[in-house]
């Protein structure tokens, strides 16, 4: 939320979606409601609580697209580590570049995770560094 500090962004509404013709369900819930989207500092716990929401509503693989420190914000609590203050997010944010990717797996079938070697590698081009996923425990 640090590039609205007017406030959360206009987004189309479920209706003006179906009239641009977008495929939608139109009894879709959010996970989080935007009136939850606040203060950058709370970056970390509204992304750490979305995740958990997710993985408890899933079985299976869960497929994250996001902004770049998404890959931290996601992964960051869930691995054992303790929310950023938002200097440091970014810091971090400027060593992540766009088309990053991590993969974080759960071990043994318990409540813990770690990130691990992704499947596939990340993509890349012309202007963009190839990510190394295990930078984020160092960040």
């Amino acid at each position: 939320m640090g590039w609205y500090p007017s406030g959360v962004p206009d987004w189309l509404t479920k209706s003006e979606l179906v009239e641009a013709n977008y495929n939608i369900d139109l009894s879709y819930q959010p996970v989080q409601a935007s009136g939850q989207l606040t203060a950058t500092e709370q970056f970390y716990s509204r992304n750490h609580d979305v995740l958990l929401q997710l993985l408890e509503r899933t079985t299976g693989n869960i497929l994250v697209v996001a902004h770049a420190t998404t890959l931290d914000t996601c992964t960051r609590q869930l691995t054992g580590g303790s929310p950023r203050s938002s200097h440091e997010l970014l810091q971090a944010m400027h060593k992540i570049p766009y088309c990053s990717l991590a993969t974080v797996e759960q071990v043994n079938g318990l409540w813990a995770w770690s990130l691990v070697d992704p499947e596939c590698l990340p993509v890349t081009h012309s202007k963009n560094r190839r990510f190394k996923w295990n930078a984020l425990a160092t960040i």
